[in-house]
């Protein structure tokens, strides 16, 4: 099994603590995340160049990071997978919620609403791919969540939403093995070869 916190704003993280940090979260079974910034907090040249500079010092340390981002748009965050970061700047210059949903579509990405609890109404009515199970949220909501995302067919991913190094790796989504690339892991989702675990 191949572990991925699949929610992190790595930019917090303190720079002299990220090796402590990255350690302790493969001490609980994670092996990876997604970076998924705040993408409309810093400018597209900073997005990227954070990014870069977590994922070159986790390397150093065998844990592997992936390309993603958090795009909030008429108050609701969505979590972006499988996009380069190209594609991501190019998604996250869209102004409307359908225009993210089709431009994230058109690049073979999805589109997985973060902290659903906040809008779970909208959520369905947009048909979104999927929902988060957040790290942030009591277990037993997120149990809840599972239940009902299941029920009406959406996918599933689970992410710690750390903001300090302290909460990586809390929660994960479990992959039957490594996925090779942005691709190869939202082909995995959508065929369901994976687990979210809270």
């Amino acid at each position: 099994m191949f572990n991925l916190d699949m929610h992190t704003h790595t930019t917090h993280f303190r720079k002299r603590k990220v090796k402590e940090i990255i350690l302790r979260a493969m001490d609980r079974g994670c092996h990876g995340c997604v970076s998924t910034e705040h993408f409309h907090s810093y400018p597209p040249g900073d997005f990227v160049d954070n990014y870069r500079r977590f994922a070159d010092m986790a390397g150093e340390e065998g844990f592997v990071v992936f390309e993603g981002a958090e795009i909030t748009l008429q108050h609701m965050d969505f979590l972006v997978y499988g996009l380069n970061m190209e594609e991501i700047l190019d998604a996250g210059s869209t102004k409307t919620i359908k225009g993210l949903i089709e431009r994230v579509h058109s690049y073979g990405g999805i589109l997985i609403q973060a902290h659903p609890l906040r809008k779970m109404k909208r959520t369905i009515e947009l048909k979104m791919d999927g929902w988060e199970l957040n790290g942030r949220e009591a277990k037993e909501k997120n149990i809840a969540l599972r239940g009902l995302g299941e029920a009406l067919g959406l996918l599933i991913t689970a992410g710690s939403d750390a903001h300090r190094g302290v909460g990586l790796g809390t929660v994960f989504t479990s992959f039957e093995e490594q996925p090779k690339d942005n691709k190869d892991l939202v082909d995995m989702i959508r065929g369901n070869k994976h687990q979210a675990c809270i």
